[in-house]
């Protein structure tokens, strides 16, 4: 549901292309969760968005969707981000993630 962020509370902010131009979009933290998923890179040619570093096709990453947007991650490389996410967010585990 679409609920305001209220002031002063936790959020998560993504990049994503809205109207013409690139936009941070911000979700609860819990919201956020419901778009992360473990998924496997099938060409060979994509990159961390964080480090730059490719993927070999065959490796398990963390994929986060924001409104139309998906960014994909090595999984070293947002794993202190997303123990922090989810110690946010009470009842969520790692093995609650799609693809675990």
């Amino acid at each position: 549901s679409l609920e305001p962020i209220q002031q002063g509370e936790k959020r998560v902010g993504m990049e994503s292309w809205m109207v013409g131009r690139q936009v941070m979009v911000w979700q609860h933290p819990a919201c956020f969760l419901d778009g992360v998923a473990i998924s496997t890179e099938t060409s060979g040619r994509g990159k961390c968005k964080l480090t730059k570093a490719p993927f070999v096709a065959g490796e398990r990453r963390i994929s986060c969707t924001a409104h139309t947007t998906t960014s994909n991650f090595k999984l070293a490389a947002v794993a202190p981000s997303l123990r922090a996410l989810l110690a946010l967010v009470p009842g969520r585990k790692l093995e609650h993630i799609e693809g675990y």
